[in-house]
């Protein structure tokens, strides 16, 4: 028969189910909070990532069950040896003790809290089964451990502490996770192109349609990463700024051998910026040297840098990988975002954010006034020119020119702009600094730097000047 609710031990009233499987409840909604957290964690560490949380299949669902298992288990041990009650035995004015009555202690919690991989078969029906026809309501780890739960009241104040931090733990790990979830980069959540349903692979992987694989036969480009720097560690929030260094990893696996153990692959790079126009020339590279195994992976790199002049929005990284052994190609498309201020569009040869500054790149002054042998530093920004062949031909000179009219610096080929730029929306600019150090005997009053601008294939000249001082 099951014992009444007033069995008393050692002066203590034995807890009834009830408040046992409310407290059950309430530190399974705290530990819940700790597996989301955990599992944020490590999906976004080692893969599993869905639009609604994480995956509980793959290496980090195991991760996370296996971490978040320990903790639940130092949860209880520690907290019931130490103090004879979690949180939830706390509110609902519970406690763990030995069979006189005394402490629990953290030898019998162990025993006690290792012994619920027994009661928690079938979700805790042994332990219910066992503590309802028990004596004094002991499940199975309670009889090997010899301890009891009985009823023990607490002060409002310390009730009420343990209420908030209760809370103070759920809420905290709960937003914590979302946190984490809302900081994963596009390119780490996919989305199955068949079913619909969300699936995640490691950090920046193959992934359909924010990071896509295309492959015929064995070849794949898998592990593909976003790094924090060339040899850093993986970036977590893969959201980038103009200017900004792009660094990524990935590994070729599948490709084919030949009769000396040499494998041939042909690899080719190519960044794109939100608008689908290429970022860089494709990159290519020739990899025929021998390897120990075919199934060994090749491990790459490719790392660039983001225009100052880029425009913000969805970015893609676009791998191809063929095998002449085995005549395969994989092709991997990794997204990435960037946030940029609107860029205007230059309608034709214009100057832009020109200043005059006492140091290198340090900030504009206005006046400008230097004493005779100091330097002044100028910096501007030049757009609108036009290209051929994706490069402009834009011939700069630059004067100097002091009071009366007298020039004090003459330089008629300055500069040159005809680099090979692929990349070259209507937001390109070239970035032109040069700094120009004063005679020591020159004369006080007001100078003028003057830039005169030729772009020969549009047939355009412009003139930009700046004034400053020497005193």
């Amino acid at each position: 028969m099951p014992p009444q609710d007033d069995t008393l031990v050692a002066g203590y009233r034995v807890a009834r189910i009830g408040d046992r499987l409310l407290a059950v409840i309430l530190d399974t909604i705290l530990l819940g909070a700790l597996f989301a957290l955990v599992g944020m964690w490590a999906a976004v560490r080692w893969g599993g990532v869905t639009e609604n949380g994480f995956s509980l299949e793959g290496r980090a669902a195991l991760i996370t069950i296996i971490i978040a298992g320990l903790l639940g288990f130092l949860y209880y041990w520690i907290l019931e040896g130490a103090f004879g009650a979690t949180l939830g035995k706390a509110i609902v004015s519970v406690q763990v003790r030995n069979k006189n009555g005394g402490p629990c202690g953290m030898g019998p919690s162990l025993i006690r809290n290792l012994l619920r991989i027994v009661d928690g078969i079938a979700v805790y029906l042994v332990g219910f089964l066992v503590a309802v026809f028990s004596k004094r309501r002991q499940r199975t780890g309670d009889h090997l451990a010899k301890t009891i739960v009985v009823e023990k009241k607490s002060g409002a104040l310390a009730r009420t502490v343990v209420v908030l931090l209760w809370l103070i733990c759920v809420v905290g790990g709960i937003v914590e996770a979302y946190l984490i979830h809302r900081g994963v980069p596009p390119a780490m959540v996919v989305r199955s192109a068949t079913s619909g349903s969300t699936t995640s692979v490691s950090p920046g992987s193959t992934s359909v349609p924010a990071t896509t694989l295309r492959s015929t036969g064995d070849l794949k480009i898998v592990n593909f990463k976003f790094l924090q720097s060339p040899s850093g560690s993986v970036r977590m929030a893969n959201i980038y700024k103009p200017g900004d260094k792009v660094c990524t990893s990935y590994d070729t696996v599948g490709f084919g051998t030949d009769s000396q153990g040499r494998l041939h692959l042909h690899l080719i790079v190519v960044p794109f910026d939100s608008n689908g126009l290429s970022l860089y020339a494709p990159w290519n590279d020739e990899m025929n040297q021998a390897v120990e195994s075919a199934d060994t992976p090749t491990h790459g790199y490719y790392n660039f840098d983001l225009p100052p002049f880029v425009p913000g929005g969805t970015f893609k990284l676009r791998i191809m990988a063929h095998d002449s052994v085995k005549n395969s190609d994989s092709e991997l498309t990794a997204a990435f975002n960037v946030e940029a201020n609107p860029v205007p569009v230059f309608g034709g040869l214009e100057f832009r954010d020109c200043q005059l500054s006492l140091t290198e790149d340090g900030p504009p002054a206005n006046p400008i006034i230097i004493q005779p042998g100091g330097k002044v530093f100028a910096a501007c920004k030049l757009g609108g020119m036009r290209f051929q062949d994706d490069r402009p031909n834009v011939h700069i000179a630059l004067q100097v020119i002091g009071p009366g009219g007298s020039v004090i610096l003459d330089k008629p080929d300055f500069l040159d702009i005809n680099d090979l730029s692929p990349y070259h929306p209507p937001t390109f600019f070239s970035g032109i600094s040069s700094w120009v150090s004063l005679p020591s005997d020159a004369a006080s009053g007001g100078y003028v730097w003057r830039q005169t601008v030729t772009d020969r294939f549009a047939s355009a000249t412009i003139v930009q000047e700046m004034k400053f001082e020497v005193r």
